[in-house]
């Protein structure tokens, strides 16, 4: 095998225009298969970053009311499921922001004392609990600390604390100015901790005011951890037995007519199908689309091999008269499409690197979720490889085939086998041809309806 490929590298050494022009095809392919496949690894196939994460869910309300569909939680409601249910082990609520941090009390420092608005999030103080998740540095919130009129404390991430602290050792008991208010910093978050955002910067207590509630102002989102062997289904179930207690527990403006009226249901969701939303169908279609584009760069490819062997032919009929076995002369094909698709895996992984590259920097204008854990691990790596096995075999297939078929009397002696064999063999090519063209076909056709798609989709006025 070894002195096969050798053989076979110096073969495609004299063709450098073949060589070059088959793993730069392949190349072409592989490197998008792979590109696109790491983001739906990311989005799609990684659990989300926090401990056993599939016992994570959203909280929220559906509604058949003209208009809405869809509503978070009351302050009411966060309280009244938090204290009642029976099917988590705890209860969060939290609300995406943003704040104004102000200069840092002692700072010596010029780029401290600048102002800079900073995505921020508030979170019940049971939140990091929930996700599992303690800070690397002081502590979470107390619960003494989550309710108005508690001293103003802050957590930070360690992005923050490095670009705007300069990672410095005595941090916690700092106090900063966070929309005016001085707070002072009592934890600093882990580095891969990123709730609800991977840009979140700053978290504060939520801060939910128990004697003043609002049953109806559905303004808080919920998360919830279950507890062993409860499912979604049964959380929901839960949810909707609770429900229509909550105007008793907390009177207000939603009244049980309301809740009858509305058809108002409570759902506890995975929280990974929430983050992901509707992104998955686009991806998995993004990903047929790049397949598709890897087996036209095959199909191309192996044209090229089939009018190589036509090529090579006689060469091959000779080794058949000395002695080569039909699997010999098929090697010496597919140890060439070994090497072709080795070099533009190779490529191709480089090329599915530094695009990803490119789409993680391009996070604050690509509206993807989870698109800061986007990178090359080693499930990303094994499908690079197995996509690169998967070319080399459609690539060399055919003309491997024909070419372990080739007699020597059928190339250098009678004519009417040679015809008959140059009939299949273009016979071979139109077929490769028209497969081309076929899925480059459903490529543009598919293209074009998501053009207008998406154009008809800018032209409704929001």
């Amino acid at each position: 095998m070894v002195a096969e490929l050798r053989q076979a590298a110096r073969r495609l050494g004299r063709a450098r225009g073949f060589t070059i022009a088959g793993v730069l095809t392949l190349a072409l392919g592989i490197g998008a298969t792979t590109a696109v496949f790491s983001l739906v690894n990311a989005v799609l196939l990684r659990p989300l970053p926090w401990p056993a994460s599939e016992r994570l869910v959203d909280l929220s309300h559906t509604l058949e009311v003209s208009g809405v569909s869809r509503v978070d939680q009351s302050d009411a409601g966060h309280l009244f499921y938090r204290s009642n249910n029976r099917v988590f082990t705890d209860v969060g609520a939290w609300q995406a922001t943003a704040v104004n941090l102000g200069s840092s009390g002692g700072a010596a420092a010029g780029d401290e004392r600048r102002a800079e608005r900073v995505t921020a999030a508030r979170i019940s103080a049971a939140v990091p609990a929930i996700l599992r998740v303690a800070p690397v540095r002081g502590r979470a919130f107390l619960e003494s600390e989550d309710h108005p009129g508690a001293a103003p404390v802050a957590l930070i991430s360690a992005t923050l604390w490095a670009r705007r602290f300069g990672s410095d050792p005595s941090i916690l008991g700092r106090r900063v100015q966070i929309d005016g208010v001085s707070h002072e910093i009592v934890g600093v978050m882990p580095p891969a901790f990123g709730f609800p955002s991977a840009s979140t910067g700053i978290w504060l207590p939520i801060g939910i005011d128990s004697t003043k509630t609002e049953s109806a102002t559905f303004g808080f989102r919920g998360i919830a951890r279950l507890r062993d062997g409860v499912t979604p289904a049964t959380a929901t179930n839960d949810l909707t037995r609770l429900l229509p207690r909550l105007p008793e527990a907390f009177p207000g403006r939603l009244t049980v007519q309301a809740i009858e009226f509305t058809k108002m249901r409570a759902v506890a969701t995975p929280l990974r199908d929430v983050i992901v939303g509707d992104v998955g169908r686009t991806l998995w279609v993004v990903l047929g689309a790049v397949a598709v584009v890897l087996l036209v760069a095959c199909a191309n490819v192996a044209n090229l091999f089939l009018a190589r062997a036509e090529a090579r032919q006689r060469e091959l009929a000779i080794r058949r008269a000395l002695g080569a076995g039909r699997s010999v002369v098929a090697g010496s094909l597919v140890s060439e499409a070994a090497l072709i698709a080795a070099a533009g895996g190779a490529i191709g992984a480089a090329v599915a690197a530094a695009a990803v590259g490119s789409v993680r920097s391009l996070e604050s204008v690509i509206p993807v979720p989870r698109l800061a854990e986007l990178r090359t691990d080693a499930v990303v790596l094994v499908v690079a490889v197995a996509t690169t096995l998967l070319a080399a075999l459609l690539v060399s297939l055919l003309p491997a085939l024909r070419a372990g078929a080739l007699s020597f009397a059928a190339v250098l002696g009678d004519t009417g086998h040679a015809s008959t064999a140059g009939r299949t063999r273009h016979r071979a090519r139109n077929a490769l041809v028209m497969s081309q063209v076929a899925l480059a076909l459903v490529l543009v056709a598919g293209s074009g309806l998501l053009a207008r798609s998406m154009s008809r989709l800018r032209a409704v006025q929001p």
